[in-house]
């Protein structure tokens, strides 16, 4: 996409809803191209997803998610932090059964501390929603509005 002669390449954002949340956070961790991010239903630290009947142990999903050896060193927020300074904006579903809250709020925390260290505290952002795993009209409302911020673009 940055590629591209029409695009601007200081306004490309990876959005990603579940798997394209792990995705787009990835992405702006490992991509110079990708200058903000919104990750909607995937983050929490890899303690609290290691529970009984999550999708980290069912195998379904958790295949995806495999960089051998990386979780020695790095927690899932560690990589997505690579992303900071950059804008990021992180949502959860308060009642998801697949991010347990208080794993969310861990790995929020966590990240919240490496965009301050940049003094960039202002570009990070999370939100709880009342609800579950969804990426509904009103929460993808607020993630275009706050990628418009982020970017200067005025409706």
């Amino acid at each position: 996409l940055a590629s591209l002669p029409e695009v601007n390449k200081k306004q490309v954002a990876a959005v990603g809803f579940s798997m394209g949340a792990f995705r787009a956070w990835q992405a702006a961790a490992l991509s110079d191209a990708v200058t903000a991010s919104v990750a909607v239903n995937w983050m929490a630290t890899t303690d609290g997803l290691m529970v009984s009947g999550n999708n980290q142990l069912r195998g379904g999903s958790a295949w995806q998610m495999t960089h051998p050896g990386m979780q020695r060193f790095l927690d899932y927020p560690d990589v997505a932090s690579l992303a900071a300074p950059k804008p990021m904006l992180v949502f959860a579903g308060e009642k998801d059964t697949l991010f347990p809250l208080d794993s969310v709020n861990a790995a929020f925390g966590k990240m919240g501390k490496v965009w301050g260290a940049w003094k960039a505290a202002d570009k990070f952002e999370t939100k709880v929603w009342p609800g579950g795993h969804v990426f509904v009209q009103e929460q993808q409302e607020f993630a275009y509005d706050w990628l418009d911020r982020q970017f200067g673009v005025k409706r």
